[in-house]
């Protein structure tokens, strides 16, 4: 056998072992990957999937040196001997058995999620109706198919025990506001995720494959990723095409001051990212951090006053004279006077923004918004799936 027929032969073999429920792994396969074949991730940096015989091990990490680690398995617990030797830490080692069939999600990008992987009959729990944008979501809560538990360490553990979940999806938030640590003491199973850690926007995207593999839909999770991820490299080539001129990349401004503060996103965050891929000149896209970067409104000015597009991405505001109010100095910046300003609140309903949350999932969804507000002269601003013009 050719020794690219032999490797497509043990691959296929390997995959066809796991998808059978219950299956016991042949000798040839455990020696062929003793000591686990690493599934690559497109984007996504904080959670790593290892393929063994018999099970999968899911691990997520914060960043830092702490992680949580996950074995997925069918039919028959595995018997695993850790390196260490020691007894894991219960909230940190966790055995799930797939398909999960009763979940409680803390998060709304991952309800999202769910939603999009077709899982939402297994939704017993949520935090707070508020924060989901899923309108089937909120109907069924209201009509009491769905429980809230509360946020963060405010979460009732009592209804939690009363729905007796195999799954709790908890964002790894950290600090004395998460939750995470504190259920898993508890002993529930908390699946931690981290997706809103990852900088780039197909990195929080390839969570859906994260959350695929504990509904055991893991096909559907990276065939709607890939479909995601398509179209927003057609996209961002689309821009490139576009802005190849510097004169068509306008300059854009973000967010709004809060107090003595204005938090801007880095050249290398989420929302930095999205601005280069769309063909927009943004002053800070040399700074190289992948968070928030917090300056006062004279900075800002000096460096943004120009600026013809502003994005305020920021509740409750709906014209200009809501702009004023927060603060008359507004009225300097070139955007106010004869410019663009835009809000992503266009679907904001009953406390939930899709923006924040199916935005998360469908990115491409987001750059295209993006594009069209940059550029129309080409594309025009009509049918925009979350922003809306501020006049």
């Amino acid at each position: 056998m050719k020794p690219v027929f032999r490797c497509l032969a043990v691959f296929v073999i390997t995959n066809l072992l796991f998808s059978c429920r219950g299956g016991s792994a042949s000798t040839a396969v455990k020696q062929q990957y003793p000591e686990g074949r690493i599934i690559e991730n497109l984007y996504a940096g904080n959670f790593t999937i290892t393929d063994y015989s018999n099970y999968r091990n899911v691990v997520v990490r914060n960043g830092g040196s702490e992680e949580y680690s996950y074995y997925l398995y069918r039919g028959v617990k595995p018997d695993i001997i850790f390196k260490d030797k020691k007894p894991p830490k219960r909230q940190h080692h966790i055995f799930i058995k797939i398909p999960v069939e009763r979940v409680v999600s803390l998060s709304s990008e991952n309800i999202v999620f769910l939603d999009a992987l077709g899982g939402l009959d297994k939704l017993k729990g949520i935090d707070l109706q508020k924060n989901t944008s899923v309108r089937e979501v909120k109907e069924l809560v209201r009509a009491g198919k769905i429980i809230q538990t509360g946020e963060g360490r405010d979460i009732d553990t009592e209804i939690l025990y009363a729905v007796a979940p195999d799954a709790v999806f908890s964002p790894w938030t950290g600090g004395d506001y998460d939750g995470a640590a504190l259920l898993g003491e508890q002993g529930f199973p908390v699946i931690v995720t981290a997706g809103w850690l990852e900088s780039h926007p197909l990195g929080r995207a390839e969570w859906m494959v994260f959350v695929s593999l504990f509904l055991d839909r893991e096909e559907k999770g990276r065939e709607l990723f890939r479909i995601t991820s398509d179209r927003y490299k057609a996209l961002k080539e689309a821009a490139e095409e576009i802005s190849k001129e510097p004169e068509k990349k306008p300059v854009v401004l973000s967010n709004m001051i809060y107090g003595d503060s204005w938090g801007l996103p880095g050249g290398q965050s989420y929302a930095g990212i999205l601005f280069s891929d769309a063909g927009a000149i943004y002053p800070w896209s040399d700074n190289d951090n992948t968070g928030s970067i917090f300056l006062d409104f004279e900075t800002v000015f000096s460096l943004a006053g120009d600026a013809r597009i502003w994005l305020v991405n920021s509740s409750g505001i709906t014209t200009k004279e809501d702009i004023l109010k927060k603060d008359s100095r507004y009225a300097l910046f070139s955007a106010f006077k004869d410019g663009r300003i835009y809000n992503n609140n266009l679907m904001e309903t009953e406390g939930g923004n899709p923006y924040w949350d199916e935005g998360t999932a469908f990115p491409d969804r987001i750059l295209s918004d993006l594009i069209k507000i940059f550029h129309p002269q080409v594309s025009g601003t009509e049918d925009l799936n979350y922003f809306k013009e501020v006049k």
